[in-house]
């Protein structure tokens, strides 16, 4: 089932618009304790401030590395710091950052998609995952795997485009 392109743009558009209302509407506000999130958030502040990026005041204990890095890689805290240097540390803000980049993810799977079947299974694909609910928990997080995601499916779509 062939659909034209101004449909096939219209349903995406009010798909991503649903995802985005539905995401911002149901947020769950704070963070749920894990260390992740804290290094990520104090990298961030760190980069917005000027502060040396690993200074967090994290105790590394050597003996227990499998628990937590020192610092984490920068990917993801530089994208949060431009939200933390405008917002503060607002994890509410930060989540819809996350929210932000699981959009562009989902933008990217339905491009990747449309490359290899017809619009209305790519379509609906993007809303099957779109509205998971083993996803929706995750977006609550203030987690590097959609930002990951985005760049991960970027990087497909660009390279079997080609």
């Amino acid at each position: 089932m062939q659909i034209s392109s101004r449909r096939e743009y219209l349903l995406l558009s009010i798909l991503f618009i649903l995802i985005i209302l539905l995401g911002i509407f149901t947020q769950i506000p704070g963070q749920s304790w894990s260390d992740d999130f804290a290094l990520y958030v104090i990298h961030a502040n760190n980069i917005a401030q000027g502060i040396p990026y690993s200074h967090t005041s994290y105790i590394y204990n050597p003996d227990a590395y499998t628990y937590s890095p020192a610092s984490y890689p920068p990917g993801f805290p530089v994208l949060l710091a431009p939200f933390v240097a405008v917002w503060g540390i607002d994890l509410q803000v930060l989540q819809i950052v996350v929210l932000g980049s699981f959009i562009v993810a989902l933008l990217y799977m339905y491009l990747w998609l449309r490359l290899r079947i017809n619009p209305v299974a790519a379509i609906l694909c993007v809303a099957f995952i779109g509205f998971s609910t083993g996803i929706w928990v995750l977006r609550d997080y203030i987690i590097a795997d959609f930002p990951a995601l985005a760049v991960l499916l970027a990087t497909v779509y660009y390279f079997e485009k080609q």
